[in-house]
């Protein structure tokens, strides 16, 4: 029986239902940033919450609907160990002779549960030790962006020489959007999107929302008119929306916006009319 059992679960390995209905969305879709990972030692399992990010092998309806799961529920272990939620079998050679398929990973079983449902088996395939969460990895990619976008300069033309009643040409000092990065996350190919928008804020108490960061020319795009003379601080905010695809998976969105601040100080003069001859 011990024996006929194991040549059921070989014979499993390569074996995996459509189980749920794939997602046709285009749009990002949010990441829970409550996901977790926990060890179950006395299992030889993990077990989580959120998106998990299956392996290229499985069926792309089942890896898309597994990651986009933001609720669902999933357990990961081995073939060879104890499980309460299905069919396994003891630490016997030909079991665990199994996973020498996998020389990337072991081979794991792995158990979905969605948001009020029942446990799914979704059969057997190839996982490194750890299994890799899409909030694991947008987690990874926010800090990556953080230093990799490009710094706030906000500059002013004329440099000099500014008064009353003339357009200040500004410019946030930075590139349009979208920036894109090509990056390798916790073994993951992974695509990066990211979309600014800018802000400007005038003592005056007016405010600017641009969806271009200006530059230093005549047509330069952004520009105000000071009503009266002074030292004037301009503040110019940059607000970066991320997303990005993991494994062929996604978009998702990298999670909080990322928020880039700084400031310039202008000295406006008084503007004088002059009669001409």
């Amino acid at each position: 029986m011990r024996d006929a059992g194991v040549r059921a679960a070989v014979a499993a390995v390569a074996v995996v239902g459509v189980l749920l209905a794939p997602s046709t969305s285009t749009s990002a879709v949010a990441v829970d940033r409550t996901a977790s990972v926990e060890a179950d030692d006395r299992g030889d399992a993990y077990v989580g919450t959120g998106g998990l990010i299956l392996p290229p092998g499985v069926d792309q309806s089942i890896r898309w609907s597994v990651a986009a799961c933001r609720d669902c529920v999933w357990r990961v272990t081995s073939p060879c160990s104890d499980s309460s939620l299905g069919n396994a079998f003891d630490e016997q050679p030909t079991c665990r002779g199994m996973s020498r398929g996998c020389p990337d990973g072991s081979m794991k079983q792995v158990w979905f549960r969605p948001v009020s449902g029942v446990w799914r088996d979704l059969g057997f395939m190839c996982l490194r030790d750890k299994p890799t969460t899409v909030a694991d990895v947008a987690q990874q990619i926010r800090g990556r962006l953080v230093h990799h976008l490009p710094a706030l300069a906000p500059a002013h033309l004329p440099e000099r020489g500014i008064v009353t009643q003339i357009p200040v040409i500004l410019s946030a000092g930075q590139p349009e959007g979208p920036l894109s990065f090509a990056w390798n996350v916790m073994g993951e190919p992974v695509r990066v999107s990211a979309m600014p928008r800018w802000r400007w804020s005038f003592p005056d108490g007016t405010f600017l929302n641009a969806d271009e960061p200006g530059r230093l020319a005549p047509t330069g795009g952004i520009d105000h008119v000071f009503r009266r003379p002074g030292t004037m601080l301009v503040t110019c905010a940059t607000t970066w929306l991320g997303e990005f695809t993991v494994a062929g998976l996604g978009p998702f969105p990298v999670g909080e916006p990322i928020h880039q601040t700084a400031s310039v100080q202008l000295a406006v003069g008084e503007g004088r009319a002059l009669l001409a001859p």
